[in-house]
C-alpha cells in the first residue's frame, strides 16, 4: 500500500519537475525577448528621468488641485515609443526636467533646455510637422517679455532662445490670478487631469476654439485656466498640389513684435503615486485661417491683440463663453509669410539659418 503511494508521489513529483522546467524555459525566453526589446529601444536614445524642484507656495493661489509641496519624478515616453528631448543644467551635466514648477518662484538654479544632441526634441517634435500650430519661435529676451506682456511677477529662469520650438518642450506662458499676471513655464502638449498615465494616450498640442466650451478634454480649462503664450512667429507647411514635398513658411509680425497665442493649461497628478509632483501642460487654441495663412493652411493659432490679453487671461468662468464670440469677430492678423528651406523640418536644427528665405 505504501509502495503504491510512493510510486504515485514520485510520478507527481516528476510531473511537477517537468512543469517547473517548462516554466523556467518560458521565463528564459521572456527574459531574452525583453532584452531584445530593451536593445531596440536603446537605439532611439536614453530613457530620460524627469526630476523637478519643489514649487513655492501661493503663486497659483485660487487654482484647483495645485498641490505644489510634493516631490517626485517620472519617465516620459510618448505614444509612439519615442523619448522626450534631453535637458541640460548650466555648468555641465545632462538631466531632464518636467514643468512641475511652471509658476513657482525662480531660485536661480538655472534649468534650461539643451538645444543640441541627437534627442533634442526630434522624436516628439517631428511627428507634428505640418500640424497647425506645430512649431514656433521663442527668441524675445525674458526682460523684454515682461515689459511687452505687462507681467507683474516672474516665476521662471530664462529659457534659451529657440528657433524651432516643438511639442513636449517647455515654453513661456502667463496666467492671471488675483489681479496679477505671472510669467512661468508650461510643457507644450495637453495632459488632461483625468488621464491614467502620461506614457500614452492623446496629448494634443492644439485646441479648436469651436469646441473649447463643450469638449470633455478642454472645457474645464477653458472656463478656469486660460493663458497667454508668447512667440516670435511660427511655421506652416504648404501642400504641393502635385504631391511633392511640402513648402515650409515662416510667419511673423511685419514689425518684429512678439505674437501672443491664446492658450489653455491644466495640471495632472499620477494616480498611482500620490507623492509625485503635478505636471503642468498647455495647448494652443486654433481657429479658421484668415488672411495670409489661409493660402497655406485651413487653421491658424488664435492671435490675441493687446486689447484682448486681459479678457482672455482674466475672464471669469461665467464670462468665458463670451470669449468665443470675441475671437470669432477678430479680423485677419497682420503677418508676413516667408518661404524658407526644409532645414526646419528636423527639430534638431535650431538657429537663425532656419529663417533664410528661398524663392517660391
Amino acid at each position: 500500500m505504501l509502495g503504491g503511494r510512493d510510486r504515485t508521489l514520485d510520478s507527481r513529483l516528476v510531473t511537477l519537475d517537468s512543469r517547473l522546467g517548462t516554466l523556467n524555459s518560458r521565463l528564459v525566453t521572456l527574459h531574452s525577448r525583453l532584452g531584445t526589446l530593451h536593445s531596440r529601444l536603446g537605439t532611439r536614445g536614453p530613457i530620460l528621468r524627469h526630476r523637478g524642484r519643489r514649487f513655492g507656495r501661493g503663486l497659483l493661489a485660487g487654482s484647483e488641485d495645485l498641490d505644489d509641496d510634493t516631490k517626485g519624478g517620472l519617465t516620459r515616453i510618448d505614444r509612439h515609443g519615442c523619448f522626450l528631448p534631453s535637458w541640460s543644467r548650466r555648468g555641465g551635466g545632462t538631466t531632464a526636467r518636467s514643468p512641475r514648477r511652471p509658476f513657482g518662484g525662480a531660485n536661480g538654479t538655472g534649468w534650461q533646455r539643451s538645444s543640441h544632441g541627437p534627442d533634442a526634441g526630434r522624436a516628439s517634435g517631428n511627428q507634428y510637422r505640418g500640424v497647425m500650430c506645430g512649431r514656433f519661435l521663442s527668441l524675445t529676451d525674458l526682460d523684454d517679455l515682461v515689459d511687452h506682456l505687462r507681467v507683474d511677477e516672474v516665476a521662471t529662469d530664462p529659457l534659451p532662445p529657440r528657433y524651432n520650438v516643438a511639442p513636449s518642450m517647455e515654453i513661456y506662458a502667463t496666467i492671471d490670478r488675483d489681479g496679477s499676471r505671472r510669467l512661468g513655464r508650461l510643457r507644450w502638449g495637453f495632459l488632461p487631469s483625468w488621464a491614467r498615465s502620461q506614457r500614452g494616450g492623446r496629448q494634443p498640442i492644439n485646441a479648436r476654439i469651436e469646441t473649447l466650451a463643450t469638449s470633455r478634454m478642454f472645457a474645464r480649462s477653458f472656463a478656469h485656466r486660460r493663458c497667454l503664450v508668447p512667440s516670435d512667429g511660427f511655421y506652416e507647411w504648404q501642400e504641393d498640389p502635385e504631391g511633392g514635398p511640402k513648402q515650409p513658411y515662416h510667419l511673423a509680425d511685419p514689425d518684429g513684435e512678439p505674437l501672443v497665442f491664446a492658450g489653455i493649461w491644466t495640471s495632472w497628478r499620477d494616480p498611482e503615486d500620490e507623492a509625485a509632483d503635478p505636471v503642468f501642460s498647455t495647448a494652443i487654441v486654433t481657429t479658421e485661417a484668415r488672411g495670409a495663412i489661409a493660402d497655406l493652411h485651413h487653421r491658424m493659432p488664435v492671435l490675441l491683440p493687446p486689447t484682448l490679453w486681459d479678457d482672455w487671461a482674466g475672464a471669469t468662468p461665467e464670462d468665458a463663453p463670451h470669449l468665443l464670440d470675441t475671437v470669432a469677430a477678430l479680423g485677419a492678423p497682420r503677418l508676413r509669410a516667408t518661404p524658407i528651406g526644409t532645414t526646419v523640418n528636423d527639430v534638431r536644427n535650431d538657429g537663425p539659418e532656419l529663417l533664410t528665405p528661398v524663392s517660391d
